[in-house]
């Protein structure tokens, strides 16, 4: 997925608490993370170009642990089309008085 966003909270404290916490604790949270991930997900298709209707369904969430996910397109011009660049060199600028 060229274009993504990853938001990673990282506190030893709190990862140490969770190893401890029961299967239904760990469980909730990770239904939270997943629906945080879908609402991300929603929001991204929400501002992709229409004209690209390829890219905009091609938003996903993929699962990278029990409590990451990444959220983005995967369509290999995505990047392009955010960044809203091409391919293609610009033309060549000249002067008129040449």
């Amino acid at each position: 997925m060229p274009v993504s966003l990853r938001i990673r909270y990282v506190d030893q404290s709190v990862l140490e608490a969770l190893k401890g916490a029961p299967a239904a604790v760990m469980q909730e949270i990770g239904r939270g993370v997943s629906r945080a991930a879908q609402e991300v997900a929603r929001e991204e298709r929400r501002e992709a170009p229409k004209a690209h209707s390829t890219l905009t369904n091609s938003i996903r969430v993929a699962n990278m642990g029990s409590l990451e996910r990444m959220v983005g397109p995967t369509v290999g011009y995505a990047e392009d089309v955010v960044a809203d660049t091409s391919r293609q060199p610009g033309p060549p600028v000249q002067s008129i008085l040449d």
